[in-house]
C-alpha cells in the first residue's frame, strides 16, 4: 500500500510546484502588462 501511496504523493507535489510556476508566470506577465500600459499612458 506504501509503494502504491508512493507516487500519487510524487504527482501531486509535483502538480503543486507546476501551479507554482505557472503562478509565477502570470504574476510576471501581469507585472509586464501594467509596467507597459503605465509606460503608454506616460
Amino acid at each position: 500500500m506504501a509503494a502504491l501511496n508512493n507516487p500519487t504523493t510524487t504527482l501531486n507535489l509535483l502538480n503543486l510546484e507546476i501551479l507554482g510556476l505557472f503562478l509565477g508566470i502570470s504574476d510576471l506577465l501581469i507585472l509586464i502588462l501594467t509596467s507597459y500600459q503605465s509606460k503608454e499612458t506616460y
